[in-house]
């Protein structure tokens, strides 16, 4: 029959492990993978170096060797089952993603021709869940009637083109009445009278 102990360290002829915190957090900044591989190395550190019998006394409680190594266990089995499910829900959005891709194809199809049945910015498209395509702002008969305003503007103001400017030329410089002679080129002009010193 085993020996029941109350203590909480192995016996002195066998090496002390380190202690493993068993709180919420206690796996909290490492990898999933990690932490599952803690609890394992745990649970066979409990079954080399304890007694079926041997007890740990908590704040919550006391529990038996095998009571502790069943709940890590669970753990274990818990995390494999999360890791497997995590693979399987990577390959299934894998599928669904290819698939995706297939009927995109399709529905870019059916969007074409509900657009020509009832126009792209029809609003039968919402009800097939195409966004309704967005109106003009100005139709060909606006922009027309604008052109028109804007060249009858331009007449109106005797606003020119580039090239119309360009065909103006200045007029010629007008000849000196019969009267005055026009001064000889290089000569100095005449100075202002000086005002006389008598007034």
């Amino acid at each position: 029959m085993a020996t029941t102990t109350t203590t909480t360290t192995p016996a002195s002829t066998a090496p002390s492990s380190p202690t493993v915190p068993i709180t919420a957090s206690s796996g909290s900044h490492g990898k999933k993978t990690d932490l599952q591989a803690s609890y394992q190395a745990l649970t066979v550190g409990l079954l080399s170096l304890y007694q079926p019998g041997d007890t740990f006394q908590m704040k919550s409680g006391t529990y038996g060797r095998d009571e502790l190594i069943g709940q890590f266990q669970k753990f274990v089995g818990l995390a494999e089952k999360t890791k497997q499910a995590h693979l399987a829900w990577r390959d299934a959005v894998q599928v669904e993603h290819d698939f995706e891709v297939q009927v995109r194809a399709l529905r870019q199809g059916v969007r074409g021709i509900v657009s020509v049945r009832f126009g792209k910015d029809g609003t039968q498209l919402m009800q097939f869940g195409f966004a309704q395509g967005k109106q003009s702002k100005k139709t060909a008969a606006t922009k027309a009637a604008a052109v028109t305003k804007t060249k009858a503007t331009r007449v109106a103001r005797g606003i020119k083109g580039k090239n119309q400017r360009k065909a103006i030329k200045a007029p010629a410089a007008a000849a000196p009445s019969s009267g005055q002679t026009a001064p000889a080129a290089g000569a100095p002009a005449a100075a202002p009278a000086t005002p006389s010193a008598n007034r």
